[in-house]
């Protein structure tokens, strides 16, 4: 909003418009880039830093009888080595 305010006298062609214009545009930039910088150190110097929210996706199936795939579940156990990685399958063909 200030930007845009400071663009009213340099819309009139004043001689200073143009310094009002950096000077106001400069200091919201600056404003930005420290409030954006700062609001998390700030939060937790404060404690009201929220905790991270899980998301958890949700996966719905539809059965075709045309579909000719499977849907297969394997656990992970914690500690192996698949753990914590992102998994994906090449397999064109699943036997049961």
């Amino acid at each position: 909003m200030p930007i845009i305010l400071a663009t009213f006298p340099r819309l009139t062609g004043l001689p200073p418009s143009e310094t009002i214009f950096d000077i106001v545009f400069f200091v919201v930039l600056t404003s930005v880039l420290v409030q954006g910088a700062s609001v998390s150190l700030v939060a937790r110097w404060l404690g009201v830093l929220a905790p991270p929210q899980v998301h958890r996706p949700t996966l719905e199936l539809t059965a075709d009888d045309q579909l000719k795939s499977a849907l297969v579940e394997l656990v992970i156990p914690p500690g192996s080595a698949a753990a914590g990685r992102r998994q994906q399958s090449h397999l064109s063909a699943c036997y049961v």
